[in-house]
Formats: C-alpha cells, sequence, structure tokens
C-alpha cells in the first residue's frame, strides 16, 4: 500500500501536494479544447440565461429546454459574469470545482471510516483516475451528482441509533439526482424504504 515516507514529509504536506497535483491537471488548459457534445447545451443557455437576465428560463436556441433543472446552468453563471461571457473555461470550471470538493469529501470519509493512510491512497487513487480527470474537466453536471452521492454516505455515516444504521443512501442521493441531474420522476420516491433488515450494525 502507498504511504507517504515518514521521515521525508508528514501525512498532511504529502495530501497538500496530491490536492495541487488535481487542481493542476484538472485546470491545466481548460478552456483551449472546444466544446463537444452535451458540453455546448450547458454552455448555450447558460450564455442564454446571462444574456437576457432571465434565470427562471432555460432556452435552447428559440425554444424552452427543460431536460435539465436550473442548478446545473446556474453554476456556469457567476464566473462567465465576471467574465463578460460564457467560454469555454466558465462552462468548464464549476466541474473542476466539484471536483476538488469531492477529493477533499473523500479524503474526509476514509479518514473518519478507516485511517489517514487509507485517505492518502484514496485520494491518490481517484485522483489517478482516467474517468475523474475526464469529468472533472467537462462542462456537464455529472461531478454535482457524484458529490452529493458522497454526502449521502456521510449521512449514512453520521446518522445512528444504538450503532443502527437508520437510513438510506437512496432517500438522498436520488433526491439530490433529481436536483442536479435531469428530470428523473422516480428520484423522489425512495427506491426502498429503511425498515429494520434494511439496516446493518457498525463495527
Amino acid at each position: 500500500m502507498m504511504a507517504a515516507p515518514k521521515d521525508f514529509i508528514s501525512t498532511k504536506s504529502f495530501f497538500y501536494i496530491l490536492l495541487g497535483f488535481a487542481v493542476l491537471i484538472l485546470s491545466a488548459n481548460l478552456g483551449l479544447p472546444p466544446l463537444w457534445g452535451s458540453e455546448g447545451r450547458w454552455a448555450l443557455i447558460a450564455r442564454s440565461m446571462l444574456r437576457s437576465g432571465d434565470l427562471l428560463s432555460p432556452v435552447l436556441g428559440i425554444r424552452d429546454y427543460w431536460d435539465k433543472p436550473l442548478l446545473s446552468y446556474w453554476q456556469i453563471l457567476p464566473l462567465s459574469y465576471i467574465d463578460g461571457d460564457v467560454s469555454e473555461f466558465t462552462a468548464r470550471f464549476p466541474s473542476v470545482v466539484w471536483a476538488v470538493v469531492m477529493l477533499l469529501l473523500t479524503h474526509d470519509l476514509a479518514k473518519r471510516w478507516y485511517d489517514e493512510q487509507t485517505a492518502l491512497v484514496s485520494v491518490g487513487v481517484l485522483v489517478t483516475s482516467y474517468a475523474f480527470v475526464f469529468w472533472g474537466r467537462n462542462a456537464q453536471v455529472d461531478k454535482p451528482y457524484e458529490i452529493f452521492n458522497d454526502e449521502a454516505n456521510a449521512l449514512d455515516w453520521a446518522i445512528r441509533v444504538g450503532g443502527i444504521l437508520i437510513t438510506s443512501n437512496n432517500v438522498s442521493d436520488q433526491s439530490w439526482e433529481c436536483v442536479v441531474k435531469g428530470n428523473h420522476w422516480h428520484a423522489m420516491i425512495p427506491r426502498k424504504i429503511p425498515l429494520l433488515n434494511d439496516s446493518y450494525k457498525f463495527r
């Protein structure tokens, strides 16, 4: 298992090095490649909101487009407003922020559940994963969805009664999916009821 050399660098410093490495990879030439695929959809709708000042009407071309929730477009607007318009960089930058938050949350959860060494390995594995870097540099909303899944897991860890888990992350993460990912009507309906046989004891 990978570990930070104790005599050379502290675990805290090693974590910050990993975090800096992640920020460098995620943000390098972020605005250079042209938008592709579904990225253009988010950029165009965000640009329409920015220019019209109407944040409650997602417009794609000449038609209203309600396939995705407003939050997924709003996250592009603050930096775009400062920059003066929506660009490749401002459309993708929110995903970089969410990716860094995901690293912080992963480190925190792994440290709570296991130990500092496991937390560092978890962050290292995530930082060097192709899918993590790919979606962390993409203008779509997959990173916020992953973050809310992690938050649901954190909630599962936190809510206990007598050492027994009494909540189900299917309630939390599917509800957040409805907010950030799309019009999944079933997301607000728990996929399973957290009955006694759905709970488990912590070690």
